[in-house]
C-alpha cells in the first residue's frame, strides 16, 4: 500500500507526489491540506501521480517551460507538448541547442506551466533515452511536424530526454 498523507498547505494545493529513480513509481502522494491522510494500492497512487502530471503538461497547457542552468545561471525556455510512450514522460530537443549541453552539465530540470487558472511545478532530472528507438518512433507519429523539423531516425541530433525523479505540484492562481 501507498500511503497518502496530509501536510500544512493551502487547500487549493495539489503536491500530486514525489516519483522513483526511475520516473514512476512513487514513494508518496500528498493531498490538499483539507484531506484525510489515505491509503490505497499503488497502481492507483501511481496512476492518479502520473496522470495528473501528464495530463496538465499535455491537455490544459499549450507551452510548458522548462529552466535549466547555464554557467551558474538560470535559463528559461518554452517547449512543446511532452510524449507518453512506455509510462514515461517524453520531450525532444535537438543536441545542438544550448538546452541540450546545458542536461548533459546537470540534468536537474524545473518544469512550469499555466492554465490560465492554476499552474504545475514539476522539479524533475531529464534522462537522455536517445537510444531508444521505439520512443524516438512514437514522438514522430505523435507530431505530424516532427520529420519536416528534422526530428527523424537517421538524424543524430534527434535528442529524447524523459522525467525522472518528478516532484510535481499542481497550485491554484493565488499558489
Amino acid at each position: 500500500d501507498l500511503r497518502g498523507s496530509a501536510r500544512p498547505a493551502r487547500p487549493a494545493e495539489k503536491d500530486v507526489g514525489k516519483t522513483g529513480a526511475t520516473g514512476w513509481p512513487a514513494a508518496l502522494v500528498r493531498l490538499p491540506a483539507s484531506s484525510r491522510p489515505v491509503t490505497c494500492p499503488i497502481d492507483k497512487a501511481l496512476f492518479y501521480l502520473f496522470s495528473s502530471t501528464f495530463e496538465f503538461l499535455k491537455i490544459k497547457t499549450q507551452v510548458n517551460y522548462i529552466s535549466t542552468i547555464d554557467e551558474g545561471k538560470p535559463s528559461c525556455r518554452p517547449f512543446g507538448d511532452p510524449v507518453l510512450f512506455n509510462n514515461k514522460i517524453y520531450i525532444l530537443t535537438n543536441k545542438k541547442k544550448n538546452v541540450s549541453k546545458q542536461i548533459e552539465k546537470n540534468n536537474n530540470v524545473c518544469i512550469v506551466a499555466y492554465d490560465n487558472q492554476d499552474w504545475i511545478r514539476v522539479n524533475c532530472k531529464l534522462i537522455d533515452d536517445s537510444n531508444n528507438v521505439a520512443a524516438k518512433k512514437a514522438i514522430i507519429n505523435e507530431f505530424d511536424w516532427a520529420e519536416e523539423a528534422g526530428y527523424t531516425l537517421d538524424n543524430p541530433d534527434f535528442q529524447i530526454f524523459y522525467l525522472s525523479n518528478a516532484d510535481s505540484t499542481i497550485y491554484d492562481e493565488d499558489g
